[in-house]
């Protein structure tokens, strides 16, 4: 696991990047039945900034609704009540309602953001039906925002360029296109879940990736940095082989995908047989997709190999999906 001074590559959230330049799926799976497709987090510009994410829920009896994640950064903190509304305004003075289903408002974090200011992360839930969401997405010229039951418990954002609306339609429209996923998160496959003082790690147990030429364990794990809100992935394998091959600190270990590109990452531990790799979050879900060869360099040559069935990436995104059950943000 990557340590929690370590240098990270910035993560979408703190550069605040607009989705649309990167893939706006952050995840996609089914657990106990249900279903839960969701996008990136993406920074919404407005008089009192927020984050925010879609999510298609769907239901076992068939039925869905949608999930307005909002994550207001502020330098107080507070639990928006179970139950408050969130109004919405259209351009032509209509109100739409969403209700806010977090007990509390979920989990109150405070954190260094990447101004150096300490700010609290209150997050709210507001679950929105079908017909509601198609009411806001053509535009939305302001929200009312209830943070508690005291009257100045309120606040208003307006929105100069629509841009709440256009995140939303970004992100409905890559959802609503996203696949269903088949399969159902297995809890057998979390090994470890360490809840620490200062981060979450959640370790995957290794699943068998088979190569043309070797087997490959693999494993996926998260980290989550409470004191600045970010999370890194470490995708680490094994080379299914009695002959040991030493693999530096630094040696280059290429996935070729199956649309021609070439991902170089770096070996990041001195280690016999086993690779451990720290990808960027956009990396990693890129190694869900299509991963059809890889080339390790090691102190007595380069290993290549390639996957006729999508092995690898089938493992990596099995895993990936298993993580997002549990992930923070």
């Amino acid at each position: 696991m990557k340590r929690i001074l370590l240098a990270m590559t910035a993560f979408l959230l703190s550069a605040g990047l607009q989705a649309g330049a990167q893939d706006i799926i952050r995840s996609s799976y089914r657990y106990n039945g249900y279903t839960y497709i969701s996008g990136e987090l993406e920074k919404v510009p407005c008089d009192h900034p927020f984050y925010m994410r879609l999510e298609y829920v769907g239901f076992p009896d068939n039925t869905y609704a949608w999930l307005i994640h909002m994550n207001y950064e502020d330098k107080v903190a507070y639990d928006i009540p179970k139950g408050v509304k969130m109004a919405f305004t259209t351009p032509d003075g209509k109100l739409v309602r969403a209700e806010q289903i977090n007990v509390g408002g979920g989990e109150r974090r405070a954190f260094t953001n990447d101004d150096g200011k300490r700010v609290y992360w209150n997050n709210a839930q507001y679950m929105i039906t079908d017909d509601d969401l198609q009411k806001v997405l053509p535009g939305i010229k302001s929200i009312d925002v209830i943070t508690g039951w005291e009257p100045d418990d309120y606040f208003q954002a307006t929105f100069k360029n629509d841009d709440f609306a256009k995140a939303l339609s970004r992100q409905y429209a890559a959802v609503k296109d996203t696949p269903k996923p088949q399969d159902e998160v297995q809890q057998e496959d979390i090994i470890r879940y360490a809840d620490n003082n200062n981060s979450l790690t959640v370790l995957t147990r290794a699943h068998v990736a088979t190569g043309v030429n070797r087997p490959y364990n693999v494993s996926v794990n998260y980290l989550y940095y409470k004191d600045t809100n970010k999370e890194d992935f470490d995708v680490n394998f094994m080379l299914g082989t009695e002959t040991q091959y030493l693999i530096p600190v630094g040696s280059k270990v290429s996935f070729t995908m199956e649309d021609g590109s070439v991902m170089d990452l770096k070996q990041e531990r001195d280690a016999y047989n086993v690779i451990y790799l720290y990808p960027t979050p956009a990396q990693t879900k890129a190694l869900c997709k299509g991963v059809a060869a890889l080339s390790v360099q090691t102190e007595d040559g380069t290993l290549t190999d390639s996957f006729d069935d999508n092995s690898f990436s089938e493992v990596v995104a099995k895993l990936y999906r298993t993580l997002m059950a549990v992930a923070v943000l």
